[in-house]
């Protein structure tokens, strides 16, 4: 019975840890999105940040850009 106790708490507590994770990308995901937005505007970046779509511009070497890719440049750059 005592070990029953002892895994239902190590897995609440397990649980609690994955939460506080979730909660911190979400926030770290909305942050970053916020920034990236904010950094085409100031650089006159051409881009549509959408949630359910990635699109990849074509460069003149007919190689696809990823965007994020760019931004998280940019991003490297200002801090």
């Amino acid at each position: 019975m005592e070990a029953f106790a002892v895994n239902v708490h190590m897995l609440r507590e397990r649980q609690d840890e994955e939460q506080q994770q979730k909660l911190k990308a979400d926030y770290l995901s909305r942050d970053y999105a916020k920034r990236l937005k904010s950094l085409q505007k100031e650089h006159g970046l051409a881009g549509h940040h959408e949630t359910d779509k990635t699109v990849l511009p074509i460069a003149d070497n007919n190689r696809a850009v990823d965007s994020r890719m760019e931004a998280h440049k940019l991003l490297r750059g200002v801090q």
